[in-house]
């Protein structure tokens, strides 16, 4: 890690010093005719969904090919296989691009504010007519007789629903390095609002149940990332430029993790309570080793910008 800082540190003082001088904001004036904020204000619109975009298709794509990735890599579910089979899995996600306001106190250094809203919906469900493949017979279980018209007993279908809403809010400094100030190197310091459903309805036992939560995270973080002026020769009052970020990195001085790992294990325990003992497949969160705290709340993200910006 300390190399890794060294490095870029000396990749940002050498481009500084190589170009100490820089050049001018391409719309500011000297004249009076224009104010001293113009040309130093920027609006950035980050497309990127980032966790929303990336956790729902992985769960769609495993559970819609599992067995095709199991086969290849010549594993054995054994019994596991059997719920597998039986259970349903979908997500879905939406979100509003990040918009963040830069104000240029210098030509290359700028304070940023920013908010947005992400939204991640997960759904595990087991339809009644599928109960009986899955129910243990005998001992602890039903009645041999029972199994083939359990889906007669069952009141309705089976299922968990996780609904996450997250609205993350910022505030920067932001270092431009580089012969045309186009390295951004972002120090932030992040709050982000999380709120979460978890809804279960148990066919076999009837119990539904629901829990609501809202929670607070908070982090710091460093962002290394590029923007290009697409139009440099052009003295426009607005101009744009594209936003590449290469990656983020940072670490929850408050996470969420621990709670909602929690609130989820538990949804997953009225899931399938009179199907499977949850407690026996999941562990709880205090049985982790002290260092998985730590582990969990590292922030990383590749490309977590791409967008673009407006100056004027």
């Amino acid at each position: 890690m300390k190399k890794f800082l060294i490095a870029i540190i000396v990749f940002n003082i050498s481009f500084i010093n190589l170009y100490a001088k820089g050049i001018a904001l391409s719309t500011q004036s000297d004249t009076n005719t224009y104010s001293w904020i113009k040309g130093r204000q920027i609006i950035s619109f980050n497309l990127s969904p980032g966790y929303a975009g990336l956790f729902p298709p992985m769960v769609n794509t495993i559970f819609d090919n599992y067995e095709t990735f199991t086969g290849l890599a010549n594993i054995n579910l054994g019994e596991i296989d059997k719920y597998l089979t039986a259970l349903d899995a979908k997500g879905s996600f939406w979100y509003v691009p990040t918009i963040s306001y830069t104000l240029l106190l210098h030509p290359r250094i700028g304070v940023e504010i920013g908010f947005g809203v992400q939204s991640m919906t997960f759904q595990l469900s087991i339809p009644r007519d599928k109960v009986g493949d899955i129910v243990p017979i005998g001992t602890g279980g039903l009645p041999g007789g029972i199994k083939d018209n359990i889906d007669t007993l069952v009141g309705s279908d089976t299922y968990l629903k996780t609904s996450l809403y997250y609205f993350p809010a910022t505030i920067g400094l932001k270092f431009y390095g580089g012969k045309k100030k186009q390295v951004v190197n972002t120090f932030r310091f992040g709050v982000e609002v999380l709120m979460y459903d978890i809804e279960t309805q148990n066919g076999v036992s009837g119990l539904h149940t629901k829990r609501h939560t809202v929670d607070t995270t908070m982090y710091l973080s460093y962002e290394l990332g590029w923007t290009i002026e697409l139009f440099p020769d052009k003295e426009w009052p607005v101009k744009p430029y594209i936003d590449i970020s290469l990656f983020e990195i940072g670490y929850y001085v408050r996470s969420g993790i621990p709670g909602l790992y929690a609130d989820i294990r538990e949804g997953i325990g009225f899931f399938g309570s009179g199907l499977i003992d949850i407690n026996t497949i999941i562990p709880s969160w205090d049985s982790f080793p002290t260092w998985a705290n730590y582990v969990s709340a590292i922030r990383f993200a590749i490309f977590p910008r791409i967008g673009f910006s407006l100056r004027f």
